[in-house]
């Protein structure tokens, strides 16, 4: 890179071949080719145990951060950090049967150079020979594989493992070095040949001893191949701003070590094999705009065409329903889209939810089948910092698993715990209950253009005597009700604690509200006293008198509700306030009586109904 910005001559490091002296070679095989497609290793004998690592050596390792060690070890060092590829020398005497790398079986233990005891977790790569673990690929060796004060028979191995096969690993056992974070990140994967030499080289003339030839494991359909990419000039122009001379993107292409070949409207790059970073056509503009130099580019006004969409003129369907609720005085949150797996099918135990493979925590393994649990966790939170009252709500994702093929759905969830009002002398303080939740409820419905009831529900975790279904247009889109006391108790929050999920699709047909017309003729108002029998529901009754008056019902108040004396055992008296409204004329007594009878005669004929 400093030779390249500064335009100078990069000297690379000459290539040798190392005299081989004696014939020893051990047998080599990878059992797992996709995650180690590429295995070298040699055989230096006769080393001498007593050599020291010269001063210069000690300086450069130290002025790198790393402490002088033993040669052999300082070399294997060196070229890692020189060449970026790491290599590991293990002593002959506990690898003269081979060398096998394969993924770990149960069970299977080994103790590391550091002295720690790790028991390996199937599927981790390990070099073995064939039966024993020496070390874990591309992270450490085994303390008894390693180099001994009397060492002096080596055996150094150079590979290439696949970035997929090591990362995640290290911090699965507690382990960071820096071959693993070499591995991790990838490195080049035609320099094996090359580092193995030039640490031959190092051991030679600072240990001694006599070099073997080179043996070696390759697939080459499973190492990566090197990208030929297309970049288009106009392309290249467009996204830096200003057209650069092809002279001087090939002569970019050129220093940075590429292979390239030009058309009249596009180059073709071969990249070298240790830039595997570069993919994509946008990836060889940054390296373009980055050697070429930020500051060259020139400044200019952005000029384009906006064309007007009426969507944008559009409230969305989440803001609609964000701000109906915000008034309603609840305050929204965001929770993390993962939860626990146990807590998650508590909640929803019929479907099946998507799991992580590699969660931040354990704690987070499971995609969210519902947003309750996340409100209850935040509510926790709150009411643990002295807040009496919580009123929370939540606009996400919940998934689910369905005929094998992952879902997502957007809801609306809330919760509410505490007192009903704020303290005030005016009123003594009242919890909140079932109908409080209900009234909220029935406000982020009001928004729908549909036909809403409510049934009695049955979900895991609400109250069986205080949880409702909301059916609109015949179909199920929510449900609200107290949570259940199995498991208030268990997440540690109040036994009032109130919930509701809505289903977020009806709300996707919204648009801003229009302006509506208001008639300036004068309300009516009708109280009625009526006899229903105990198992008709006050819906049915609200919803037969709202068909049968729809063209003059403005609204529909029950303020009275009473069962007892002087009432039939099987029935109860309801008090209805009617509010009447002709939207072209002023309303007569006469007609108002006459629609008034009309009503309670058809009430009887459906329901039942009398005038008590």
């Amino acid at each position: 890179e400093t030779a390249l910005i500064n335009e100078l001559e990069f000297k690379e490091l000459e290539s040798e071949s190392v005299q081989e002296e004696i014939s020893w070679t051990i047998p080599i095989a990878s059992e797992n080719t996709q995650a180690c497609p590429r295995y070298l290793g040699r055989i230096i004998s006769d080393v001498d145990p007593t050599a020291v690592t010269p001063g210069w050596l000690v300086r450069r390792l130290e002025g790198c951060g790393l402490r002088s060690i033993d040669p052999i070890v300082d070399v294997t060092n060196y070229v890692m950090l020189e060449l970026g590829q790491p290599l590991h020398a293990f002593d002959l005497r506990n690898v003269r049967d081979g060398i096998v790398v394969r993924d770990a079986k149960q069970g299977e233990k080994l103790t590391l150079l550091d002295g720690t005891e790790i028991e390996f977790t199937p599927g981790t790569l390990l070099i073995t020979d064939g039966e024993t673990p020496l070390a874990m690929a591309g992270v450490m060796g085994g303390e008894l594989s390693g180099i001994q004060e009397d060492t002096t028979n080596v055996f150094l191995e150079c590979a290439f493992f696949s970035p997929d096969a090591i990362i995640g690993t290290p911090r699965e056992y507690g382990l960071q070095t820096d071959a693993s974070m070499r591995f991790e990140r990838g490195v080049d994967s035609e320099i094996q040949a090359n580092a193995i030499d030039y640490a031959t080289r190092l051991m030679l003339e600072i240990v001694g001893g006599k070099a073997g030839p080179v043996s070696s494991f390759e697939s080459k359909e499973d190492l990566p191949s090197r990208s030929t990419i297309k970049l288009r000039k106009a392309r290249l122009d467009a996204l830096i701003g200003e057209p650069i001379c092809d002279s001087r993107v090939e002569q970019i292409f050129e220093r940075l070590g590429f292979e390239i070949s030009s058309h009249d409207d596009h180059w073709l790059v071969k990249t070298p094999s240790f830039r595997f970073d570069l993919t994509i056509e946008e990836d060889l503009v940054e390296e373009v705009i980055r050697v070429h130099g930020y500051n060259a580019i020139g400044a200019s006004h952005l000029k384009t065409a906006l064309s007007f969409d009426i969507d944008l003129a559009r409230t969305s369907e989440s803001s609609i329903q964000r701000q109906k609720i915000s008034q309603l005085g609840y305050f929204e949150v965001i929770n993390y889209s993962f939860i626990e797996k146990e807590i998650n099918d508590k909640f929803v135990p019929e479907v099946g939810a998507p799991h992580i493979e590699n969660p931040i925590a354990s704690q987070f393994e499971s995609m969210r089948k519902t947003l309750v649990p996340g409100l209850i966790a935040s509510a926790k939170y709150n009411l643990a910092r002295q807040q009496a009252s919580v009123r929370l709500f939540e606009y996400g994702k919940c998934f689910s698993i369905v005929d094998n093929e992952i879902k997502q759905f957007d809801r609306l969830a809330g919760i509410v715990i505490g007192d009903r009002e704020p303290e005030n002398w005016t009123h003594q303080q009242q919890k909140l209950d079932f109908f409080d939740v209900k009234g909220d409820v029935e406000q982020l419905l009001s928004l729908l253009a549909s036909d809403i009831t409510f049934e009695r529900a049955k979900l895991a975790y609400l109250h069986p005597g205080q949880a409702a279904k909301v059916i609109a247009n015949d179909r199920a889109i929510g449900h609200f009700g107290k949570l259940h006391p199995e498991f208030s108790m268990a997440l540690e929050v109040p036994e009032a604690t109130y919930v509701f999920e809505l289903d977020a699709e009806p709300y996707k047909q919204l648009t801003s509200s229009a302006a509506e017309y208001v008639a300036p003729f004068p309300y009516v108002r009708r109280d009625l006293a009526v006899l229903i029998n105990t198992d008709t529901s006050v819906q049915e009754l609200n919803a037969a008198i709202r068909e049968f008056m729809q063209d003059l019902l403005a609204n529909l108040i029950v303020f009275d509700l009473y069962e007892g004396t002087n009432i039939e055992a099987n029935k109860r008296s309801i008090g209805l306030g009617l509010v009447l409204q002709d939207q072209q004329k002023t309303l007569t007594d006469d007609v108002v009586s006459q629609r008034i009878n009309a009503l309670v005669e058809h009430l009887n004929k459906e329901l039942n109904v009398t005038l008590r």
